[in-house]
């Protein structure tokens, strides 16, 4: 069985004018209905069962005039009576925070979403989703018709865990929603990690995909993936919950052969406050309209 490193590196994204003036939010509506996904997702190294909520928020340019998206916005999700929770800043790298996405009249975009437990005897009524732009540029306020909470992890598995709202930068849905080749549900992954790492350095690990079928799978157009991080916090750490929506960069090598493994190589942005002692690790292909592939994942010891 043979194997092939590829690098991975920032996908290929659409040109943007820089002249196009940052979209305010009186030129954006919500276009779609906001629904929460709530399959739980189980932690590697067989933890407990890890049950979040995501979601993506769709906008679209109802004016005449284009303009351009760019920057983390903020997201406070409320409820009735008295609910608030605000998302944390960062949590992308570099890839994700140089984002731009162009919007001609017409033209959508879209924003992920997560929300990680624990969260107890929360309200949802009149649940609503509020997205700020950045650079004071107006707030996007979008209801949930269904409403919905993570888990209330209790007793062990909730120790040292904090809910967390995390949120990336807006993609575009012209080239962000492509339709993925059905055969890609058959690729098996495996998440390699380190044993340790220093605390302080980047996170590198490999993944490496799998076809166990008698046919070439093709990975064009490349197809997008979610990248998980969890780390329990302590009294001087926060918890660590992120989990963002990447696209594969798999032009190096758009097909993969019958019994063929092929490792790519993942360069992980972790927040700043990650503390020493083990970090868990999720990973998992998005298939949209088909539905995502099993996650695979593991676990690295930071060490002092």
């Amino acid at each position: 069985m043979s194997e092939t490193d590829v690098e991975l590196k920032p996908p290929i994204i659409p040109a943007v004018d820089p002249r196009s003036p940052l979209c305010q939010s009186d030129q954006l509506k919500p276009a779609g209905v906001f629904s929460w996904v709530t399959k739980g997702d189980i932690e590697p190294g067989d933890r407990v069962r890890f049950d979040k909520v995501w979601g993506v928020v769709e906008v679209a340019n109802v004016t005449a005039r284009t303009c351009r998206l760019a920057g983390q916005p903020s997201v406070t999700i409320t409820a009735d009576p008295g609910f608030s929770v605000t998302s944390e800043r960062g949590g992308i790298n570099d890839q994700a925070a140089g984002r731009q996405v162009e919007m001609p009249p017409g033209e959508p975009a879209d924003l992920r979403i997560d929300w990680a437990p624990p969260v107890c005897d929360a309200p949802t009524a009149n649940q609503t989703i509020n997205v700020d732009l950045p650079r004071g540029r107006g707030r996007i306020s979008v209801k949930v018709p269904t409403p919905a909470t993570p888990h209330c992890l209790q007793g062990d598995a909730a120790h040292g865990l904090e809910s967390a709202v995390s949120v990336g930068t807006f993609s575009s849905v012209r080239h962000s929603v492509i339709p993925p080749t059905p055969a890609l549900v058959a690729l098996k992954a495996a998440a390699i990690l380190p044993a340790t790492i220093a605390l302080g350095r980047p996170l590198t690990f490999e993944i490496a995909l799998t076809n166990p079928t008698p046919a070439p799978v093709a990975l064009d157009p490349c197809p997008a993936y979610v990248q998980e991080f969890v780390q329990a916090g302590d009294s001087r750490h926060p918890a660590v919950n992120t989990g963002t929506l990447y696209r594969l960069n798999c032009v190096p090598r758009p097909t993969i052969e019958p019994g063929e493994t092929v490792r790519f190589v993942m360069n992980a942005e972790l927040p700043g406050y990650v503390r020493a002692g083990e970090l868990y690790v999720a990973w998992r292909i998005v298939l949209p309209g088909i539905g995502d592939t099993p996650h695979t994942g593991g676990k690295t010891t930071f060490v002092q």
